[in-house]
């Protein structure tokens, strides 16, 4: 029974509370998900580059402090990884990074050994292969490695080749990459070499200068899958045919334009890195970023697992259900995920459908999620103001409970408060929403309080990031002054360490799990 008369107060103003109960409620007890096919997995082995690219998104340099388990994976953590990979039923894996991944020598070598995985691919920028002495004996290493394994997997190092890349290192790495395995691997069928290429970057043609004689023909058929396994679609393939007959895939992809302090303020300079997005998502992900399709026709789960350890469903990262593998199980992880609501329906009904009801009192938050250009964070950009994130849970069990998905005879164990809140119409539910004098500021003023993370946060505030009135930001400012010697009159006179500005931002979106306080 839904109770539509309660005395109980704005849940928009205390929104963590309601979601713990949503949470705590057990509240999804159906599950109508086929999700018995082989997963995917994203890995981040670690935050650090010695790179150091001027264009990087991430922000990744050298190591700068001693490396814990907050910056990437420990011994420990590889091997919670290793099993994770075995219960999820892991097809794909495909490290990548923040940082280089294969800086991680010895970890990459052990995954490749004990991970099984169908295909394996090691996304790198190539800046061990300076040496081609060294680069020989990294991936003589690697493909011994795959021969100790217990089963078969297609292992594919793939190579980015950007400008962005070649303004530290050249063309050399890919070169001697490219010459290692056409001398040692061509004939190989399980251990491979591809490239990926961005459209109209010149690098490409570049390296395959480096080669006399080598063809490079397109490959018509458009959004094909890289491997046999799991249907990952990449939007465009070319074969490049090096004299010698020998033969690379090269897959080319449209550039995101990244960054986490995009000007909202200023809708038309945005609306190329915007349309970007919104392509990948509708046309290589099919409007559900967190569904492997398997070439079987079963489905399994996308992950994105964080070189701090957190894991999560692809493009849903959601703060208050932050889970960690050196400290959850798979079961813990999958009951936790698909018993909310916001992870459960975006795996139900993709990343359309939570658009639109968010965009019901927040299209600030779909639009900056969309502006940043970062897959990786759609989910924390999205879900970042606590209202919203219980705004759209509610907004998803009435759905369900108006499709037939959870039986009215069950509304009676649940708790009073999330009865009567069910039992509100949308318009209600909204009007709730827009009266609530809780916001992002108040959200932030929970936390403790450090001057350079405030700055950034008013920063975000000037770039247009929140809806929020001219009262709210003054009262903004004012909790500011009281805790700093730097006071200032307007956000005019904010001026962050845009150097560190990045890294701080990546920083709050990736915190490690247990030391989350005040999300």
């Amino acid at each position: 029974m839904i109770i539509k008369n309660s005395s109980i107060m704005n849940p928009f103003d205390t929104p963590e509370k309601y979601r713990k109960l949503i949470l705590e409620s057990c509240l999804l007890n159906f599950k109508k998900i086929d999700l018995k096919g082989k997963s995917l997995a994203c890995l981040f082995l670690t935050r650090f580059c010695t790179v150091g690219c001027p264009f990087c998104f991430f922000k990744s340099r050298p190591p700068w402090r001693k490396q814990n388990i907050e910056d990437q994976f420990s011994d420990e953590g590889i091997e919670k990884f290793i099993k994770f990979s075995k219960d999820a039923n892991l097809g794909y894996l495909l490290i990548s990074g923040g940082g280089e991944p294969l800086n991680q020598k010895k970890h990459i070598l052990r995954i490749i050994e004990d991970v099984t995985a169908d295909n394996i691919v090691l996304v790198t920028s190539g800046n061990w292969a300076q040496s081609f002495k060294a680069a020989d004996k990294y991936l003589s290493d690697i493909y011994d490695s795959s021969k100790k394994r217990s089963s078969a997997s297609r292992i594919v190092v793939r190579i980015s080749v950007s400008e962005g890349h070649s303004i530290k290192l050249g063309v050399e790495c890919a070169k001697n990459i490219l010459t290692i395995f056409e001398n040692k691997f061509a004939n190989e069928k399980n251990f491979l070499l591809q490239i990926k290429a961005f459209e109209n970057d010149k690098a490409l043609q570049n390296l395959i200068q480096q080669f006399p004689n080598s063809k490079l023909s397109d490959i018509p058929t458009e959004l094909v899958s890289d491997n046999p396994f799991i249907i990952k679609r990449i939007p465009k393939k070319y074969l490049l045919t090096l004299e010698s007959g020998y033969k690379i895939t090269i897959g080319v992809s449209k550039i995101f334009h990244s960054t986490l302090k995009p000007n909202l303020n200023n809708l038309l300079n945005l609306q190329e890195a915007i349309s970007v997005v919104e392509e990948d998502v509708q046309i290589c992900e099919e409007d559900n970023p967190a569904i492997v399709f398997n070439t079987d026709g079963t489905k399994g789960l996308d992950w994105s697992i964080n070189f701090n350890g957190n894991i999560c469903i692809w493009q849903n990262q959601v703060r208050d259900t932050y889970m960690n593998l050196y400290e959850d199980s798979y079961d813990k992880i999958i009951g936790t995920y698909l018993n909310d609501p916001i992870t459960y329906s975006f795996l139900h009904k993709g990343s359309r459908y939570r658009d639109s009801i968010i965009s019901e009192v927040n299209t600030k938050a779909v639009l900056r999620a969309k502006a940043i250009g970062l897959r990786d964070s759609t989910g924390a950009v999205l879900f970042e103001e606590q209202k919203t994130r219980l705004y759209y849970a509610i907004r998803v069990l009435q759905d369900y409970i108006g499709e037939g998905l959870i039986e009215l005879n069950s509304l009676k164990h649940w708790p009073e408060e999330l009865s009567y809140l069910v039992g509100l119409t949308p318009k209600e539910l909204k009007n709730l929403y827009k009266k609530s004098s809780y916001n992002i500021i108040l959200q932030q003023m929970k936390r403790p309080f450090i001057q350079d993370e405030w700055q950034d946060f008013l920063e975000l505030i000037k770039l247009g990031h929140y809806e929020l009135s001219e009262e709210e930001i003054s009262k903004a400012i004012h909790f500011y002054n009281l805790h700093t010697q730097s006071p200032i009159q307007g956000l005019s006179d904010i001026n962050p360490q845009l150097k560190d500005m990045v890294r701080r931002l990546t920083e709050r979106l990736t915190y490690i799990k247990p030391m989350q306080i005040n999300i």
